[in-house]
């Protein structure tokens, strides 16, 4: 059987790749929906480059609106989906794999499953239909449709539309931005939520703060995996940025939360395993036994 610091590199590098294939089929279709747009929009009226507010017009834009979701949610990007929801069967199973070799006695409780099925459900309804309608159909909608109510550009919208709709040096489209920002999040989320939910009960008094680091690791991340191991009583001073690794990075505190940069308003003590860096944010955080943290640590809590 696996060790349990094999299993968290399964479950991190699980939880990484599920994200990492689903989000890079993204720019594909995100693209090959905005070919789409811009050959349908071929059919406006103009008069001296401007779009008419004219009949037709909006008819035109009303039938592009309409079509959206069906451009979007087409059999391939329907596959993805299923393809990228099975992470969740396989973190709950390597999860249960983690604390069955911390104590053989652990058993999955009902509590889990229905954590497990909440969180498929709400991530199924962000990828599909309402998720999609709200943060991706309704933004590309009001762009066509000011564009008719204004008069204008022609050659302005299809820019507006470039930029909302591809990636580039400057930025993620509007699409890849949203289902980047979830997928991640969602799978993260859940692995250290069925972590924290597991763990009730078993009176764990250490977390290890583990996975990789990228570009674009926020700075309490770099802090947390470099200190790695972190006692219960010390996360109201994680929340505060009151740590050694946080302060000799020089990280900021952002005014508006009192939370290191990053985190999601309203991250507390109660939360925190659950929400960790904030959106995008990878990393695990596990429950561990006092013989895992270096001695030195440990004596500090005696």
């Amino acid at each position: 059987m696996a060790t349990p610091s094999e299993i968290i590199k399964q479950i991190n590098d699980l939880v990484e790749k599920s994200a990492e294939t689903f989000n890079g089929k993204v720019p594909l279709l995100q693209q090959k929906v905005f070919d789409e747009i811009s050959g349908l929009l071929k059919g406006l009226v103009l008069k001296n480059g401007r779009i008419q507010a004219n009949i037709s017009n909006v008819r035109l834009i009303g039938m592009i609106a309409r079509k959206l979701q069906k451009l979007i949610l087409d059999e391939g990007y329907k596959s993805d989906v299923t393809e990228y929801m099975k992470a969740f069967n396989g973190i709950s199973s390597l999860q249960n794999d983690y604390f069955k070799a911390l104590n053989k006695r652990y058993k999955p409780t009902k509590m889990l499953d229905a954590v497990k099925k909440e969180s498929i459900n709400s991530t199924l309804d962000a990828l599909t239909e309402s998720g999609l309608k709200s943060n991706v159909i309704e933004p590309i909608k009001k762009i066509l449709t000011q564009s008719i109510t204004t008069g204008g550009s022609y050659k302005q919208l299809q820019e507006t539309l470039r930029v909302n709709l591809t990636d580039d040096d400057t930025g993620d489209g509007i699409m890849s931005k949203y289902l980047k920002t979830y997928t991640i999040t969602s799978v993260s989320q859940y692995s250290r939520n069925y972590s924290q939910t597991a763990s009730q009960g078993l009176n764990f008094q250490w977390y290890r703060y583990t996975g990789s680091n990228i570009k674009t690791t926020r700075c309490f991340c770099l802090a947390m995996t470099e200190k790695e191991f972190f006692h219960v009583s010390e996360i109201p001073a994680l929340l505060a940025g009151d740590f050694p690794e946080y302060k000799a990075r020089h990280c900021a505190v952002y005014e508006k939360t009192g939370l290191p940069e990053g985190m999601i308003n309203g991250t507390n003590s109660s939360n925190f395993i659950t929400l960790a860096g904030g959106w995008n944010c990878q990393h695990g955080i596990y429950p561990v036994p006092d013989a895992f943290v270096p001695k030195e640590l440990r004596n500090k809590y005696v």
